[in-house]
């Protein structure tokens, strides 16, 4: 289990029905609760493939919704457990998007349009570092944010070198290949100057990789990042905003 996992959890009041299933009587003792969970374990064992089937359909709904990473694996994982139970065949697409109308969850999404991914993001573009950079004809050493650093390398990816050796060192790289801008950042919690990006983040210990590949383009690779060598990085498109207008004339960036 991990952090992510608490909020999966659902307490449950289990209570018998009357003779004849006319309403609720009272809370089952202990020991009911006891074999009714035994035989309800079976029966999600036995539909385990249901579940699997009907979490990825859930999921493609809740992200055709508007739903980010963490709604679509929340509620998804919840959703579709709910769906083993009540039925021995996978959901069909239009079962997913009826189970998420009835959980009401396009009115969550629009609360939390601020996603986790984009969150960390912010929180990694936004910190400030020393810079040493080429600006015309003189060199100059001010403060960037790190999403200005990297708009400075994807603007002339040869011209900053020293720019992008200091994010290289952070951890960070900025390449255009196949056409595409991309951001690497290296995954482990171990790295020094990633783990002070991050300092007074949620992120602080880690876990901003499994975050980042959210984000579109998302995904893990072996990269090398400046001298560092080749280390599991995690992969995502550069934001627009810091992609240059001459895409087409760009080569790879260090």
């Amino acid at each position: 289990m991990e952090p992510a996992d608490r909020s999966r959890w659902v307490v449950l009041e289990s209570k018998k029905l009357e003779a004849g299933g006319r309403g609720l009587e009272k809370l089952m003792t202990e020991d009911e609760a006891s074999a009714l969970g035994k035989r309800l374990c079976r029966l999600f064992v036995d539909r385990w493939n249901v579940f699997q089937q009907t979490t990825k359909t859930v999921r493609q709904v809740i992200v055709t919704s508007g739903g980010d990473g963490r709604i679509s694996d929340t509620a998804g994982t919840l959703l579709a457990a709910y769906w083993a139970f009540i039925s021995d065949k996978p959901a069909t697409p239009a079962d997913a998007a009826k189970l998420v109308t009835e959980m009401g969850l396009e009115a969550r999404i629009a609360i939390h349009d601020v996603s986790d991914e984009k969150e960390c993001l912010e929180a990694l573009m936004t910190r400030v570092q020393p810079f040493r950079f080429q600006s015309g004809l003189y060199i100059l050493n001010r403060n960037l944010a790190i999403g200005e650093a990297v708009q400075l390398v994807a603007s002339d990816p040869t011209g900053q070198f020293e720019v992008t050796n200091r994010l290289a060192q952070m951890g960070i790289r900025v390449a255009f290949t196949k056409g595409k801008w991309f951001m690497y950042v290296i995954n482990s919690p171990m790295h020094t100057e990633l783990r002070k990006l991050f300092s007074g983040t949620k992120w602080a210990q880690g876990g901003w990789g499994m975050l980042l590949r959210r984000l579109p383009g998302g995904l893990e690779s072996t990269q090398r990042v400046g001298a560092q060598g080749v280390q599991k990085v995690t992969i995502f498109d550069l934001p627009e905003a810091l992609r240059p207008a001459n895409d087409d004339e760009m080569v790879l960036a260090a």
